[in-house]
């Protein structure tokens, strides 16, 4: 991670951890670099046994390809602290929470939304042979207005 990538700006940060807007610098590409605090914003890196785990993680996203998902580039642990990263590609257009702030989806709208977001979850269970709710949801809008 070191040197490679070049922070722009800063798109969010909360306890769970940091994502930048930044710039490759091997491949010239925008990117989203996303830093995450495994242990709450004070807490330490991963251990050793964690590190490998988070590296499986990694290579199996990478491995993954669906119109709902950013592709994952790369990712790992940071040598020095030990917190992990991902980077995703840069996806430009307006958030959908955007448009939600101005008006509802629509019903059609709504269904392809839920439709596209439980066969994203049936795709990373299958990756990592679990099954979860692998998105973050909400019916409240509220719980967004800090972004």
């Amino acid at each position: 991670m070191s040197g490679r990538y070049e922070i722009l700006d800063i798109l969010t940060q909360d306890a769970d951890g940091v994502a930048f807007h930044a710039e490759d610098r091997e491949t010239g590409k925008e990117v989203v670099l996303r830093r995450f605090f495994p242990f709450g914003a004070e807490g330490g890196g991963l251990d050793d046994e964690e590190r490998v785990a988070y590296e499986i993680a990694v290579r199996r996203l990478m491995g993954v390809s669906h119109p709902a998902l950013r592709n994952v580039l790369n990712g790992g642990t940071d040598p020095n602290d030990g917190m992990p990263f991902l980077v995703t590609e840069w996806l430009g257009g307006r958030p959908l929470l955007h448009h939600l702030r101005e008006k509802p989806l629509s019903p059609p709208s709504a269904k392809a939304l839920i439709d596209l977001a439980l066969e994203t979850c049936q795709v990373l269970s299958q990756t990592f042979q679990e099954e979860c709710v692998w998105i973050e949801t909400s019916t409240n809008i509220n719980d967004f207005a800090k972004e």
